[in-house]
């Protein structure tokens, strides 16, 4: 707060000239002490008298009859020791000029002490307000982080399998374990790792990318499974080329054709049924091979009805398979309906072993649609159907 000046002194009132000798009696002053003169040593004639008679004592001595007589001479000598009046107002004048003077100092240097206190103030607040905001942004970026992080780590556990080892940052096979992913089926990625090799999927973070660069996708693990977040945040779930990028993508390419094929016979199926969209990506090579070999072994049971595919992860390469399958409750030329007509293919299901083993079989809702819900882990293992890299 800006400075306030102390209280000013209150000037003392004017000092007034002693009062003069007081005449006796007898018309006559007392006698001046000893040594008293009419005039001062060496005094000029103004001082003794002027040529009209007026004493040199002022206007405020009483006149004289003559100025050598001793009552003038007394009126006189009382006179010069005391100041003179136009003398005292002149010094209380000037005190009060300096006292004046003095207060607009005060006060000057109180407002100049105000402004900077509150320049200061702003200063400081705006600094202030500059490091608070630094603060929220520095909080709302590791929230954000920590937020894609949690949804990576969320599909894993959902759509990669517990023996599939999986490689990865201390941050996040630390999360992984703590949710129930088994330890040992995680890869921790330290700064001595050369490379995720070895594992079935990569946990691409920022430090991973980092770690690797571009090697990382064209060396080690050249396609994506699912994608969270974007820009410098963004976590990638890759599947690894053990073999190198080279006969991996030669493989795959194998297996995508295979998937055609394999879809086509599905259609030509007489007891297969499926939607326009579902009947499109079999025709694709878009469903994954496990899927196919399955339905074509229920097939072989009942007619099925494929309602839809899905379970395909947000952001995944091109030739990354469907593992999900929707089928309907009841088929065209199916002597059942309902959990009569689902319990000889969840039968069929649950014996499968390896690689055909599904890990989810179980009835859902598909908009308003009882469905039985048949799933595959990621990622795919290449081959099954036959098909061996060149």
């Amino acid at each position: 707060m800006p400075l306030t000046p102390s209280a000013a002194v209150t000037p003392s009132a004017p000092l007034t000239p002693s009062a003069a000798a007081a005449p006796t009696a007898e018309g006559r002053a007392t006698a001046p002490g000893p040594g008293a003169t009419g005039r001062r040593p060496g005094a000029g004639p103004a001082e003794a008298g002027s040529s009209s008679g007026q004493p040199a004592g002022g206007p405020d001595t009483a006149p004289a009859g003559s100025a050598g007589h001793p009552a003038a001479a007394g009126r006189s000598a009382a006179t010069r020791q005391q100041p003179r009046h136009g003398q005292g107002w002149h010094a209380l004048s000037k005190r009060r000029w300096q006292l004046s003077g003095f207060l607009a100092v005060i006060m000057l240097i109180a407002a100049v002490a105000g402004v900077a206190l509150a320049v200061s103030r702003h200063t400081a607040g705006r600094h202030g307000t500059s490091r608070h905001g630094g603060s929220e942004a520095g909080s709302q970026t590791l929230s954000a982080a920590a937020a894609i992080r949690a949804q990576a780590v969320t599909w894993v556990l959902q759509q990669v399998g517990s023996s599939a080892i999986v490689s990865c940052d201390p941050l996040v096979c630390m999360a992984l374990a703590a949710r129930g992913f088994p330890a040992g089926s995680l890869l921790q990625l330290g700064p001595t790792t050369p490379n995720p090799v070895g594992s079935a999927v990569v946990i691409a973070t920022p430090a991973v990318r980092s770690q690797y660069g571009s090697q990382l996708e064209s060396d080690y693990a050249p396609d994506v499974l699912a994608s969270f977040g974007s820009g410098s945040s963004r976590i990638d779930v890759r599947v690894v080329a053990s073999r190198g990028t080279a006969p991996y993508q030669a493989l795959l390419a194998a297996d995508v054709a295979a998937r055609k094929a394999a879809g086509a016979a599905l259609l030509h199926n007489r007891n297969v049924t499926a939607s326009a969209t579902a009947a499109s990506q079999l025709s694709a090579g878009q469903v994954d091979s496990r899927l196919l070999a399955t339905l074509d072994l229920l097939a072989r049971i009942q007619p099925i009805d494929i309602v839809a595919f899905g379970d395909s992860g947000p952001g995944a390469s091109a030739g990354m398979p469907l593992r999900l399958v929707d089928l309907a409750e009841a088929a065209r030329g199916a002597l059942a309906t309902g959990a009569a007509y689902l319990k000889p293919l969840q039968a069929s299901l649950v014996v499968q072993r390896g690689s055909y083993r599904a890990t989810r079989i179980a009835p859902a809702q598909l908009a308003g649609q009882a469905v039985l819900q048949v799933q595959f882990d990621a990622p795919e293992p290449l081959g099954l159907l036959g098909t061996r890299a060149p």
